[in-house]
């Protein structure tokens, strides 16, 4: 699961509320990164599996199922 949160400038202000949460519909998250000017996200997964998530609409916008075999 990824959880987002919003940084606040002031610290003191700060909290630990998620303002997104990403669940990996199979396996395991393994890498996340930014995208597209911080509107999507992009998720590695065990066994190969990539997907873009829509930050906005918390949904998944792209997906790549197809195993990599690296042997």
């Amino acid at each position: 699961m990824v959880h987002l949160a919003k940084l606040e400038e002031d610290l003191s202000q700060q909290t630990a509320k998620t303002v997104l949460g990403i669940a990996a519909p199979k396996g395991r998250i393994t890498r996340v990164f930014w995208s597209d000017m911080n509107r999507t996200l992009v998720t590695s997964h065990d066994g190969g599996y990539v997907r873009k998530w829509d930050s906005e609409v918390r949904k998944t916008c792209y997906r790549n199922e197809t195993l990599i075999d690296l042997s």
